[in-house]
This record gives C-alpha cells, structure tokens and sequence, in this order.
C-alpha cells in the first residue's frame, strides 16, 4: 500500500464485498487503484472501543465533507466508502448527489461481520491515520521534479507556494521534510491547509499567510514580517533575516507580472521555479493579463534585463498541456 491506495490487489475489494451492504458502481471493476474512506466522526475511527478501522483507512466523516472533500483522491481512483453502522441510505444519497466526483466508488456498511473479518485477517488499525498516508498527490509538475530538485539540493530546504489554496502540495512537501510558506487570499482556504497539516503532525514546519499580493515588493514585505512574527511567537532561535530565499517555489494558477521581480528576488541560488498556470487559450480566467502565451517566462529567463534580468536563470522544461482530469 502506498499513501492509502490499495494498487494491484483488488482480491481484498472481492472478499469485503461478501459482507455487509455493499453498492457499486457501473465502473468500479475498471479501476487499477482503491482508496478506503471511513466516513465515521473521528472518535469512533480512532478509538479500540469503537473497533477502530481497517488498516490503510482514510477518515473524512460525513459531516465534514463540505471541508475535507479536497482530501480525496483523483476521479480514476476507485473508492471504497464505509458507512456509520444504520446511515446507508444517508451515505448513499450524499454520494449519489456528487456523483460528479465519484465516478467510481463502492459503500459497504459497517458490520459485526465486517469486524471479525478484519480481526481475523489482521487489518484492524486504531489511532488516527499516520503521517503520510494521503490521497492526493501532488500537481503534475512537482510530481515529476520533485525528486530531481531533492536530488540536486541534498534533500528538503525552504519552500514558497504562492496560491497554495488547501495546501495539498504543501503538505506533501511537508511530509517529504520541508519547511514551507503558503500564500494565498482565502482565509478559509488556509484554514483546511493549517487544519491538514496539524493532523498530519506539523506544528512549527508551516507558515501561512492570507494576503492578496498586487505590486512590486509586496511579497518580499509580506515574507519577512511573517517570519519575524512566526520566529517570535514559536521562539524560534533565528538570526535576524534581511531576506528570505527560497530553494523551491511554486506558484500554481496564478499570475501577476508585477510579482515577476519579487519571485526572482526570493529564488536561492541553485532553486527551482515551478510556474504553472492558465494559457492564453483557456476560457476561463476571462482576464488575459491573468494568463500567459507561450513560451512568454522562457523569454523573461533569457534576458539580460526585465524582471528576471541578471539572474542567471536556466529554463529546464517549458511545457503546454492540460492536467489530467481537468479536460
């Protein structure tokens, strides 16, 4: 099992479906990948009185999935929901309702049966989920250079992603050993990216800030004093920074030329940029300063002036594409 995905076995989906209700969709025996999500509050995962769960479980209780519900997994991934004990019917009309998200997912209630099963083969788990165990994965571009930028740097160092929304590249550059500063503008969205980090364990690794960056030097302003306010309030033993650099910087679905010179600044010597966001030719968003022509950052990277003039920035890949699923 990898990061809660059950991948080539689905012998383990045949012998659950024998017990307890079970509902399956039309493509569930299409799917390469299983993902197992405890739809229970959290207590009643957690707890050896309340039977714990089974191991590899993911938990979104039913009444945070409004919340949590960026924390499931891509649409080819089969889903094996498991319903409170009597809330199938409620279970089954949630997910009939977002169908849309879940082309593919099964609903098997809880049960004694289930139970005995699970203790006789050894596939009960308590406590909350370790650390890790996700079911997101990264964007398909940090996916893909993660480990070449790991490789070139000795391993994880300081990272900024500028529109981090719910923090889904955040924490899994977190739970890779990054420190990591995400900026976005929705409070609510930094919020669930707090809130995922905390469950995962990471208290003093993380460093929100909600602000919309707009001209120059904003985000360089807004860098330091996070950081003076954060190194105060956790007493953090730091000298005092001039100026934060950056080993890795994201910056995901968003685009302001007049932050060009700020993330340049921020750049480490020897980091990498991952820049990747809407092309000319998408529909939305309606604005084209909000969207980039082709080839327009490499151009900016081999000149000698402009807002990356001077830098001595190498361009490693420049791609045009669409991420998968979202076609």
């Amino acid at each position: 099992m990898v990061g809660g995905y059950l991948t080539e076995n689905t012998s383990a989906l045949t012998q659950l479906q024998e017990l307890g209700v079970f509902i399956s969709t039309p493509s569930a025996a299409s799917s390469t990948s299983i993902a197992l999500i405890d739809l229970r509050d959290r207590e009643m995962f957690q707890q050896e009185s309340t039977g714990g769960h089974l191991e590899g479980c993911y938990c979104i209780p039913l009444r945070e999935f409004g919340k949590h519900g960026f924390e499931t997994p891509p649409r080819h991934v089969h889903i094996v929901f498991f319903s409170p004990l009597g809330e199938v019917a409620k279970c089954q009309r949630f997910l009939t309702l977002h169908a849309r998200l879940f082309p593919s997912y099964s609903l098997l209630e809880y049960s004694k049966d289930l139970w005995r099963y699970a203790a006789s083969k050894g596939i009960l788990e308590f406590g909350p989920s370790p650390p890790g165990r996700l079911l997101f994965p990264m964007n398909p571009l940090l996916d893909q250079e993660i480990e070449r930028i790991e490789s070139s740097q000795g391993g994880a160092g300081m990272a900024l992603d500028i529109g981090c929304g719910s923090g889904r590249d955040v924490v899994r550059l977190l739970c890779r050993g990054w420190t990591v500063f995400g900026i976005d503008n929705m409070q609510k969205a930094l919020d669930r990216c707090q809130d995922l980090a905390t469950r995962q364990g990471f208290q003093n690794e993380l460093y929100t800030i909600c602000v919309s960056l707009k001209e120059t030097g904003s985000l360089e302003r807004v860098l330091l004093r996070k950081f003076e306010e954060e190194v105060e309030e956790k007493e953090i033993k730091m000298g005092k920074q001039e100026q934060l650099r950056f080993d890795l910087i994201i910056v995901s679905r968003f685009h302001n030329k007049e932050l060009l010179p700020d993330i340049g600044r921020t750049l480490a010597p020897g980091g990498y940029l991952l820049y990747h966001t809407f092309m000319m030719e998408c529909a939305r968003p309606v604005k084209e300063e909000l969207k980039l022509k082709p080839g327009y950052l490499s151009s900016l990277a081999s000149r000698n002036e402009g807002p990356w003039g001077g830098l001595d920035l190498e361009v490693i890949r420049d791609d045009v594409g669409t991420i998968p699923g979202t076609a």
